[in-house]
């Protein structure tokens, strides 16, 4: 008869996964089960915590025992199967386990092709989000660049502001300097202006004005 053992171990016990299972192979071999070929393991979280655990590992294998015929027992009510399930269920490392007959399973390697399948698909979608995401950051790049030269313009806006208030204050110097010129000039202009106001009115009484005594006497001492 061929029979499938599916058992469970908690998260805390996954470092002693191998040795678990060697004593389950032990006890099923110590009833002249014989193992098959192929394995499935496989890790996830549970519906509900069994004994605080919370994830564990699940593996599943299938083996074959002979039929009573095939045996040599000594009683004829021993009850082989009974016999492995009291053994298992005195292991501590099991959380869970069960033991069905495989005329209604489909092979165990389907299985195991439907897991390797769904973690290559898992795998291609994880890489092609990546591929996805990084495409997304690589368009979203260029803009940050285009906005880079605002920035840029924003700082040569600076020395043009310190040009315009240079020149500004170039310019209320030379006004300045231009103020105090025309003033000159016209301080000069009415000196002149005084001066001949002051000949002209001399002349009239027939007074020599102050400009022609000293153009005399430079005359007189020049002689």
């Amino acid at each position: 008869m061929e029979y499938e053992i599916c058992y469970l171990i908690g998260e805390s016990k996954e470092s002693n996964l191998e040795t678990i299972k060697a004593a389950v192979e032990k006890i099923i071999t110590a009833h002249k089960g014989t193992w098959l070929e192929g394995e499935f393991i496989k890790k996830r979280r549970m519906a509900y915590k069994i004994k605080g655990e919370a994830r564990g590992t699940y593996v599943a294998r299938r083996f074959t025992i002979p039929s009573r015929d095939e045996r040599d027992e000594v009683k004829n009510d021993y009850d082989i199967m009974g016999e492995i399930n009291k053994e298992l269920r005195f292991n501590q490392d099991l959380l869970r386990f069960m033991i069905v007959k495989t005329d209604d399973l489909p092979p165990l390697q389907d299985l195991i092709n439907a897991e390797e399948k769904n973690a290559k698909t898992f795998s291609k979608e994880r890489k092609f989000g990546k591929e996805e995401s990084s495409q997304k950051v690589e368009e979203k790049k260029p803009e940050v660049k285009k906005e880079a030269p605002k920035k840029e313009e924003v700082k040569e806006e600076a020395p043009k502001v310190k040009e315009v208030k240079e020149e500004k204050a170039e310019a209320k110097e030379k006004t300045k300097e231009e103020m105090k010129e025309e003033k000159k000039e016209e301080k000069k202009a009415e000196k002149k202006e005084a001066k001949k106001k002051e000949k002209k009115e001399k002349e009239d009484d027939g007074l020599m004005s102050d400009s022609d005594i000293d153009e005399k006497l430079d005359e007189i001492l020049n002689i």
